[in-house]
């Protein structure tokens, strides 16, 4: 859990374990706000099943009608998220393109867009791939300075499909193109400075202290107004709906000769 009171008990944990691979998903509510952490022993990479139950949770809180916000946060002191666990898709056993860490990232976002709450992210380190994608899908997001952002996946011979709408929208088709074709990492200010964080702190306690700001604030909030406001904010994006999962499909093919 993450350092102060900000989570109160949890209501719900998912954990999904293999040999190598532990990650799960806490979901938990305080009055009007939800809340949802995650975590993995792979630099709090996510899994398909980890994914899943992350859309999952997203979906069961939206459809409260008493909430007007969801808290995304992820646990441990390393990186926020650390993108795709990619090696689930490499060997003749990977699963399917609807069954994958593709598809999964495909779903969240699609969760995190349609949800009529508003959904802030507290991004405590680093964010790689899918991680861009996560924080962009989110209306907020507040950032430790520290909280630096690569894409990687043209330099693993894949490619930001999936997450690419999402990142585009947020920071612009330019600083997408940039982010993605160099692969080198950005400082949070850069991520300020082109609306992928909407908040920088100099430390973790200041990034909670925001978070916990942004949530007295929002107790206030009707969560119908919310849900017709966030229907707008999102009105561009019905196209997802059909564009992420063929996206999906399409890097996994790409994966899919890439481990041949």
């Amino acid at each position: 859990m993450r350092n102060g009171a900000l989570l109160p008990e949890t209501q719900k944990v998912s954990s999904m374990n293999t040999t190598s691979y532990s990650g799960g998903v806490a979901v938990t509510a305080d009055g009007v706000i939800g809340r949802i952490e995650f975590w993995s022993n792979k630099g709090n990479a996510l899994s398909y099943s980890v994914l899943t139950e992350l859309a999952v949770a997203v979906r069961e809180l939206s459809a409260r009608t008493e909430l007007t916000a969801i808290s995304l946060s992820s646990r441990g002191d390393g990186a926020f998220c650390g993108g795709a666990y990619l090696e689930e898709t490499k060997g003749e056993g990977a699963p399917p393109a609807d069954q994958n860490v593709f598809s999964g990232f495909a779903d969240l976002i699609l969760a995190l867009t349609r949800s009529p709450k508003i959904v802030v992210a507290r991004v405590h380190g680093k964010i790689v791939g899918g991680g861009v994608g996560v924080v962009s899908a989110c209306d907020l997001a507040v950032a430790f300075n520290e909280a630096s952002v690569r894409l990687s996946e043209l330099s693993l011979g894949l490619g930001p499909f999936v997450i690419g709408p999402a990142v585009e929208r947020r920071i612009g088709r330019a600083s997408f193109g940039a982010l993605s074709l160099d692969g080198l990492w950005r400082d949070a200010s850069w991520g300020e400075r082109h609306g992928l964080f909407s908040f920088v702190e100099t430390s973790i306690e200041s990034v909670d202290a925001r978070v916990l700001e942004l949530e007295t604030r929002f107790r206030s909030y009707q969560p119908e107004v919310i849900a017709n406001w966030k229907k707008l904010l999102w009105s561009d994006t019905e196209h997802w709906e059909a564009l992420l999962p063929a996206r999906a499909k399409q890097v996994t093919e790409i994966a899919h000769k890439r481990s041949i």
